[in-house]
């Protein structure tokens, strides 16, 4: 896969290690090039003053880390800060400030959501301000970085060590890495604890398959801890370290053979063999990276290997759904009524559709200021429901799979639609069912094939990752 930007990796590979072991899926890294030209809301300041940042969000915690440095000022700053929400050439408060008299100046900081939402859309900056700028000298914006470089993992035991058959040892290790592959560069940072004693020695190691040994590739400075470092690989050691032929190994004087390893594994977002680096669609998708706003996903609990994530991620681009808040979807909570009257709305009429204002006529408990009431009542229009009886719409009970059934044929179809008479091809829906008509035409038309078993699960509740199988296939999203 192409190099799209050369970043810090350096700086972000030491971020993973100075604020703990996360989980690289959902990780956000960050960059920002920080100059005079865009100070003063993109008017200059005519400052020769230039910097650099890499920022790392991790979305597990919303805990937002950093290292930027700086040169060339007309003083020392004075003050500095991320602001936010604004576009490039417009200004915005003070979101986090930041340690000015520190360069670099490497931090921390536990972000709302609000914050979260507008800094991976872009919207905050970078501001340095000095004595004879004290609007701001120099000003970056912030960008989520959108490259390829290889990011690795290891798990580090004794149980790996001495060509797998183990010391005894009670020691572990974990270790991030990153390797540039437009400059050869690696990076690492690398933690261990509990061993026999203090380490004597510290290697990369390679080639070797798990259970094999193999010489020293590179070695690390076993006297820090977390070890954070560096080197320039050949052609010939990148190769290994992709194929997954490199392992770490910890040495200590009373297992001077290695007492903890770890082999060294690239990151492989979706499962499908094939690393990151050299995967052109790493969430498996089916939108190739350099065209993906979210290459390894846009949401924190629906990941690439889980069931229904390639149509939640398509439910999204189409705009019927911006997930449940805080950067999540919730696949697991049921689709109410009131829910479900957005989703076909939108579904049938496109993202942007916003219906005509409320009554609060039309259902005795929809009132005009209830959520989604105007797509409740469009949908009443449209002939799509009737509501659940006694003149009621039922806007909390949740969607059950025989009434989804109707819901989505009638949205295809319109209103006056009619499937053909049923046959009975699910065992658990008979003739004379509720929906059963409607139910055996959503499987003739590909949209479901039910729940298992030659079963339908007719009043089982629908979840919303259910939902967004069934609406991509529904409408074509």
């Amino acid at each position: 896969m192409s190099i799209k930007r050369l970043i810090h990796v350096a700086l972000a590979t030491a971020l993973l290690g100075a604020f703990g072991t996360a989980n690289a899926a959902t990780i956000t890294t960050f960059s920002a090039t920080i100059d005079g030209a865009q100070a003063n809301a993109g008017m200059g300041t005519g400052s020769i003053g230039t910097g650099s940042a890499t920022m790392m969000l991790d979305r597990d915690t919303n805990i937002f880390s950093w290292s930027i440095s700086w040169q060339d000022l007309s003083g020392p700053p004075t003050a500095a800060h991320f602001h936010g929400a604004a576009a490039p050439g417009t200004n915005a408060g003070v979101q986090v400030g930041f340690d000015h008299t520190s360069n670099p100046s490497v931090g921390s900081a536990t972000l709302t959501s609000e914050q979260i939402t507008d800094l991976r859309a872009g919207l905050w900056y970078i501001n340095i301000h000095t004595g004879e700028n004290t609007g701001g000298e120099i000003r970056g914006q912030v960008t989520v970085i959108d490259s390829d470089i290889a990011t690795f993992s290891s798990t580090i035991d004794g149980g790996q060590a001495n060509a797998g058959m183990g010391t005894g040892s009670i020691g572990t290790g974990n270790a991030t890495m990153t390797l540039d592959l437009n400059t050869n560069l690696f990076f690492w940072s690398i933690s261990w604890q509990d061993l026999s004693g203090p380490p004597a020695a510290a290697h990369f190691h390679g080639a070797a398959a798990p259970g094999t040994n193999a010489g020293v590739q590179v070695g690390f400075d076993q006297t820090s801890n977390p070890s954070v470092g560096s080197a320039t690989l050949t052609s010939e050691q990148i190769t290994d370290l992709l194929a997954g032929l490199w392992y770490i190994n910890i040495h200590t004087d009373e297992n001077a053979g290695g007492e903890i390893r770890g082999q060294v594994t690239e990151i492989d977002s979706d499962g499908d063999g094939i690393g990151n680096s050299a995967d052109l669609d790493d969430d498996g998708d089916g939108v190739p990276d350099d065209q993906d706003d979210f290459p390894l996903g846009r949401f924190d609990d629906a990941r690439p290997l889980d069931f229904a994530f390639i149509f939640i991620e398509a439910l999204a681009r189409a705009g019927i759904t911006s997930g449940c808040g805080s950067n999540n979807y919730c696949p697991d909570d049921s689709v109410t009524r009131a829910q479900m009257a957005v989703f076909l709305e939108r579904g049938m009429r496109g993202s942007a559709y916003s219906p005509p204002a409320a009554t609060g006529n039309t259902f005795l408990d929809v009132g005009a200021g209830n959520f989604a009431a105007s797509f409740i009542e469009q949908l009443f229009l449209d002939g799509i429901t009737a509501g659940c009886g006694g003149n009621n719409y039922c806007p909390n009970a949740t969607v059950t799979r025989d009434q989804m059934a109707v819901f989505l044929l009638r949205a295809k179809h319109g209103s006056s639609y009619t499937p053909p008479q049923a046959t009975g091809i699910f065992d658990d829906v008979p003739l004379g069912s509720f929906a059963v008509a409607w139910i055996e035409q959503l499987a003739v038309e590909g949209i479901t094939a039910g729940c298992g078993g030659g079963n339908y699960c007719p009043e089982a509740p629908v979840n919303r990752d259910q939902m967004a199988v069934l609406l991509v296939r529904t409408f074509g999203l």
